[in-house]
């Protein structure tokens, strides 16, 4: 029951009815498409030319199930009655080629269990006949806003190979942001933990080389020995699917602008199960001993110059006739900073 049909043709128009025209009095029936058992959100047509429902008797009217998906144009809807989908077609008839006809959506069940995007679709603009270009994880992902946590971050990686192309993302992707933060800030406070592989995201993060050369070429990508991919054509050595690999980039993958930073309230806490690995148990009781710090302690002194507050507006915590002399200023409190920048893998900037 969760199979998924395909019905494609890869040339030509698509007719249903010979002609046109049915002269009166029409006894042409229209074409059925009887499902048993079949949920019509699993039927597909994929067409690379026209579609044209021709006329037919209006008690026999066509009677369509499935998701219609095609870059050319609808000539005719003549006593049609579609269950499903029509997308990606260039443009729908007008006039006496459109009637007698009614598309439903399937709404029965929910949405489809699959939705092919093809290249001829277009997330903004008119689909055509050429294939898409342009950020299209800026089109198709949701995006986020600005955001601070403070957290610690225990989980896997994703493996690397010795090919730079393949690498595992790194520091600066081991949080994976599967939004659009394209122009947005993530502000992590906290620790960042790398305790296995990667349990479900198995592949390396990027699969593919720029540089397009014998020997960087990666395990998903084969030259022809004139560092050039088999199927491009001339001095073409791009890529079929314009999803920014040819920059290195990942079509799904927009990160934000990174500022990591640590926590300093991990100081005061007791040591979590991670840490409480890198110590062992005393078998003896321990030396304990005090002493006086002096207030010219460069470590005494960092504290009597803690600042307060958020963002840009910091005060000192401390008066004045208190704070050592040699404070920094103000100025330079600043939520914003560090930031981790990415120059290597993982998206657009």
């Amino acid at each position: 029951e969760n199979s998924v049909f395909v019905f494609k043709k890869s040339s030509g128009s698509l007719n249903f009815a010979a002609t046109s025209n049915c002269v009166a009095p029409c006894t042409r029936r229209g074409v059925v498409v009887d499902l048993d058992g079949v949920d019509p959100n699993n039927v597909f047509w994929a067409l690379a030319d026209n579609i044209q429902w021709n006329d037919v008797n209006q008690d026999f009217p066509h009677d369509m199930k499935g998701t219609f998906i095609s870059n050319g144009n609808v000539d005719s809807l003549k006593n049609v009655k579609i269950e499903g989908r029509l997308l990606g077609v260039n443009g729908f008839p007008s006039g006496n080629d459109f009637t007698n006809t009614t598309i439903n959506a399937i709404a029965s069940t929910g949405q489809p269990s699959l939705v092919p995007v093809l290249q001829i679709h277009s997330p903004t603009g008119t689909p055509g006949d050429s294939p898409f270009a342009g950020s299209l994880e800026e089109n198709w992902l949701q995006g986020a806003t600005t955001t601070t946590a403070n957290a610690a971050f225990i989980t896997g990686d994703s493996p690397s190979r010795p090919n730079l192309s393949e690498g595992g993302g790194g520091l600066h992707n081991f949080v994976r942001f599967i939004e659009n933060w394209s122009g947005q800030i993530a502000r992590i406070s906290g620790s960042f933990i790398q305790h296995r592989r990667s349990s479900y995201a198995s592949a390396p993060f990027n699969s593919v080389d720029p540089t397009v050369t014998e020997d960087s070429a990666s395990l998903f990508y084969d030259l022809d020995g004139s560092n050039q991919a088999p199927y491009r054509e001339g001095s073409d050595t791009g890529f079929r699917y314009r999803g920014g690999e040819s920059e290195h980039r990942t079509s799904f993958f927009m990160p934000p602008t990174r500022a990591y930073s640590f926590d300093v309230a991990l100081l005061s806490q007791s040591p979590d199960l991670f840490g409480q690995r890198f110590t062992l148990n005393s078998t003896s009781r321990p030396s304990e001993y005090f002493r006086e710090v002096g207030r010219d302690d460069s470590w005494i002194q960092t504290l009597l110059c803690a600042a307060q507050g958020s963002g840009n507006s910091y005060t000192y915590a401390v008066d004045a006739s208190e704070r050592p002399t040699t404070c920094p200023s103000l100025n330079s409190q600043n939520d914003e900073q560090p930031v981790f920048s990415d120059s290597v893998t993982g998206g657009s900037q």
